[in-house]
């Protein structure tokens, strides 16, 4: 899924997540689209770390992110 923007003091933010990256995996789950990263997000509660994997400039990278609460789709 690709990142066209990241918010600043967010999780993403936190753990180094950047416009332009493409995430492939949350915490081993595939990731191939937006639908697919709020599937993986409910497998995790607020203050648990995962592994992002993502694609930046060719190259593969793992992320460590520490989720916060929540915010509703608005």
């Amino acid at each position: 899924a690709y990142v066209g923007e990241v918010t600043p003091h967010t999780a993403a933010e936190k753990a180094g997540l950047k416009s332009g990256d493409i995430i492939t995996a949350i915490g081993g789950y595939t990731v191939e689209s937006y639908n697919d990263i709020k599937g993986a997000l409910r497998h995790f509660s607020s203050g648990e770390t995962a592994v992002l994997t993502v694609y930046r400039a060719g190259d593969e990278l793992h992320l460590s992110i520490t989720f916060d609460e929540a915010k509703p789709d608005t």
